[in-house]
């Protein structure tokens, strides 16, 4: 080979080879850039970049625990207003309700708080109908302020900070309400319940002294009732979660459970002692003993230095109501499905308490005012007595569920953020009035305490008001071995 020859051949040769270096590096370059890529996706969109990333297991718990967060962007569902055109006409309506999401009131030893966005962002305003009207109608009030002459005239229609405070209403929790507000104006349309020129007659709002019950009042009456005008409606606030005023014409101080007024069934006797005390909750202590075991080991604290599970509950699903991890200060992340733990032992709990005979005393105690104005309103209402139509209670889960105990419907497990209680009231001509009841969307009439193996009509859930109004009168105090409210305020409970 000539000198010329050998030297084509020899760069000939190192193309090939730098050929082969640049594609087998353009290979392991792609390859590299595909899974930072696949990195970075992984890091926005998965539950978050902490121990606790497990999309499965998230998956898993949320079957679950989305009952009790009810995202907003689902749709409502409900027989509200199911009762046919013709026969009956819808007379009046009462919905109880409990606020929407909010920000944990309690707080957690060795865990990191996770901080919670309080402004209404486009996204939100994209998901759920009617969220972009009412962030710029609510915005406009807020703006105007003093235009309330009410006991909310200094209070603010929505959250509007860069950081939810301690309990206070969520964007999400403002959403629920809206759509809840939109579902039942749909249901309820065709009634023509109410006449827009005389709404400040119609329509009576009743909250607590917290904010997130008169803003969670303001979200579900826009969704109702999108035209509104808030400086002409009647406003009223309890200073209690039992939602009793001197507007109710009932007692309203009852010594006997003034302790026990944030207790609901969830919560009842939740000390371990005391489960392991009672008769037939060996299985239940053993199940509680063993979350609280497992908390222990992932917190760091003695389980005996551990709050009572409903406030650890509180803290760890508003972390997943969020998609936020719940970090400890170890590094480590209680899971989502230790936080569905967590929800199906409180619930247990309740399952249990709402058949233990001093808790239905103290529920009976305690929402006796509220049934007892809800009946006779009512039955003011088939007499054409009051002009009122639409009556919105705006409380707690210390609210809904020891009322639908006290009536009967409960089913122990914690109410969700958004619940309601619905009572409707229909009349026929020329004959009684009657009750249909309920629960998150659900006709429970039939399961009433007065009414069961009473209905009127079983398919429509109707039921006379006047066994409401018995019950109200004396059967639900005799239930409980006693005839005079006052008198049985009166003897202090032993538990």
């Amino acid at each position: 080979m000539n000198v010329y020859a050998e030297s084509i051949y020899r760069e000939a040769s190192f193309l090939t080879i730098a050929m082969r270096f640049y594609i087998k590096w353009k290979v392991i370059l792609g390859i590299a850039c595909t899974a930072v890529i696949f990195l970075i996706a992984y890091k926005v969109f998965s539950y978050s970049d902490s121990p606790c990333d497990d999309g499965y297991h998230r998956v898993e718990a949320a079957d679950v625990l989305n009952d009790y967060c009810n995202p907003p962007h689902l749709p409502a569902t409900g027989q509200e207003g199911g009762v046919p055109l013709g026969e009956y006409s819808l007379v009046s309506v009462h919905v109880v309700i409990r606020h929407g999401d909010r920000a944990a009131i309690h707080t957690l030893k060795n865990t990191v708080k996770q901080s919670i966005d309080c402004q209404i962002h486009p996204h939100l305003e994209e998901s759920v109908d009617g969220m972009k009207d009412f962030y710029k109608t609510m915005s406009s009030i807020n703006r105007r302020g003093g235009s309330r002459q009410n006991p909310y005239e200094n209070y603010t229609t929505f959250p509007d900070s860069p950081m939810c405070e301690r309990s206070s209403l969520t964007p999400i929790g403002v959403s629920q309400h809206v759509r809840n507000g939109r579902y039942l104006r749909e249901r309820y349309s065709r009634h023509r319940l109410l006449n827009r020129d005389r709404l400040s007659d119609q329509v009576l709002i009743r909250g607590t002294k917290y904010t997130r019950t008169f803003q969670s009042a303001v979200a579900f009456l826009y969704g109702l009732l999108p035209e509104l005008d808030l400086g002409l409606l009647q406003f009223e606030m309890a200073d209690n979660n039992s939602m009793c005023t001197r507007e109710t014409q009932y007692e309203c101080w009852c010594p006997a459970i003034s302790n026990l007024l944030s207790v609901f069934s969830c919560t009842f006797h939740q000390e371990l002692t005391r489960i392991r005390e009672s008769s037939g909750s060996e299985e239940l202590y053993n199940h509680v003993s063993t979350v609280y075991r497992q908390l222990s080991q992932k917190i760091g604290l003695p389980a005996e230095d551990l709050p009572r599970m409903s406030h650890i509950f509180d803290v760890g699903i508003t972390h997943f109501c969020h998609n936020k991890p719940l970090l400890t200060t170890r590094g480590d992340c209680v899971e989502p499905l230790m936080i569905r733990s967590m929800y199906e032992a409180v619930n247990e709990l309740g399952q249990k308490s709402r058949l233990d005979k001093d808790f239905v005393r103290i529920v009976k105690l305690k929402m006796q005012p509220l049934m007892y104005e809800i009946a006779h309103r009512m039955q003011a209402q088939a007499r054409e007595r009051t002009s009122l139509k639409l009556v919105l209670y705006s409380g707690h889960d210390s609210t809904v569920d020891p009322l639908s105990c006290a009536l009967g419907i409960a089913t122990g497990v914690w109410p969700k953020y958004a619940a309601r209680i619905v009572f409707e009231l229909y009349a026929r001509s020329g004959d009684a009035a009657f009750l249909r009841v309920l629960l998150d969307g659900v006709v429970v009439t039939g399961d009433l305490i007065f009414c069961r193996d009473r209905l009127t009509d079983v398919g429509l859930g109707l039921c006379k008001i006047q066994h409401f109004l018995d019950f109200v009168n004396q059967d639900s105090l005799a239930s409980i071995d006693e005839k005079d409210y006052k008198l049985a305020c009166q003897r202090l409970l032993t538990i």
